[in-house]
Order: C-alpha cells, then sequence, then structure tokens
C-alpha cells in the first residue's frame, strides 16, 4: 500500500477537490466517495485495492427530486495510493485518478461539484 503523504503536493492536488460523498460501485465492492475532482476520486471501501490496479466504477448521483431518477456514471481509473483507514468502519481509503471518462461525465462532474460547493457556503 501506498500512502498518500508520500506524494509530493504537486502530484496529489493537481485539481481543486470537492468533498462528496456519494456512492461508487465497482466490480468487486462499493464504497462511498470522500472528494472528487475533474481528475479522480478518493473513496472509502471494505475491498483491499491494489496500487496500479485499474477499475471499471459507477459514481452514482443521487436525485434529490421527485420522480427523477439517480444518474451513474461510468468511469474506468488507476488506483494511485491507498491505505487502511483508522477513522471510519471501512476498511481502506484509495484514491484513484480518471483514466476515462465521457466528456459529458467530466462536465456533469464539475457542474455538480460546483452546485453542492455553492449550497454548502
Amino acid at each position: 500500500m501506498t500512502d498518500p503523504s508520500s506524494f509530493d503536493e504537486s502530484e496529489r492536488r493537481q485539481a481543486v477537490r470537492y468533498s462528496m460523498k456519494m456512492p461508487i460501485e465497482f466490480r468487486r465492492g462499493k464504497g462511498i466517495t470522500r472528494n472528487i475532482s475533474a481528475q479522480g476520486v478518493s473513496f472509502q471501501t471494505d475491498v483491499g485495492l491494489d496500487l496500479g490496479e485499474v477499475l471499471e466504477f459507477s459514481l452514482v448521483f443521487r436525485s434529490n427530486f421527485p420522480r427523477r431518477n439517480d444518474i451513474s456514471v461510468r468511469c474506468r481509473g488507476r488506483v494511485v495510493w491507498t491505505r487502511r483507514s483508522e477513522e471510519t468502519e471501512a476498511g481502506y481509503e484509495v484514491g484513484a485518478k480518471f483514466t476515462e471518462v465521457l466528456f459529458e461525465a467530466q462536465s456533469l462532474i464539475r457542474q455538480l461539484s460546483q452546485a453542492m460547493t455553492a449550497t454548502q457556503v
């Protein structure tokens, strides 16, 4: 496992991150996101993942409006760090860099992130 603190700041924070808690689902399991940016996502999960492992996953944006469906955004990413979680019941915290996201999904992630940030102020 590689702890994110071993990366220098330029490797870790190349894009603005937004604190967002939403379901993330992948072939071997599921989890909850901690934060997201246009370049990647960090999440908590009970599944141990390997550094460099390629993940195909879905980010599930829950609708807060009646009669509106949730939006599931399909992504592919590579695990860039992982560590045992001591703060939560989830076994691991994971950082994944997006390697493939539809352009529309990147735009959606930015818009939703900005909207959530605006409502938190």
